[in-house]
């Protein structure tokens, strides 16, 4: 899904009605930072990668790293969990940006998955949703 957002991108970058130049500097920007995205958040190469994730029941969690680095965070609102992905944001002491950890079914056993969903549902619920 990354690469077909960031290709769709692309499409629209080029045809969008706007001088050669600035539709060459957006194509590249959607580029690099496609490719950025796609090493870090789908492939996993780079040392700031998400390896590991642990969540407490007061929201806080904590972030492994490719490179074996332990981030702590605070679980954000906004989270989403379903039989075929699970979604958490975190915000990282530090860091401007958050980080959104998708989890999809192949990346754990499913018991754990399942253990994550109902967490997520019931432990945290003040931090993980707004009703």
């Amino acid at each position: 899904m990354l690469a077909v957002a960031h290709a769709a991108a692309l499409v629209a970058a080029i045809a969008m009605p706007a001088a050669w130049w600035l539709r060459l500097v957006a194509s590249s920007l959607i580029l690099v930072g496609g490719t950025i995205m796609v090493r870090r958040s789908a492939l996993l190469k780079t040392s700031d990668s998400i390896v590991g994730l642990r969540l407490s029941r007061d929201g806080s969690c904590q972030l492994l790293m490719r490179n074996q680095r332990l981030i702590s965070g605070q679980l954000l609102p906004g989270w989403f969990a379903s039989p075929l992905m699970v979604v958490v944001q975190v915000a990282c002491p530090g860091q401007r940006l958050r980080r959104s950890i998708t989890v999809l079914p192949d990346a754990a056993e499913r018991d754990i998955l399942r253990r994550l969903r109902i967490f997520l549902r019931f432990a945290v619920e003040p931090l993980g949703r707004n009703k």
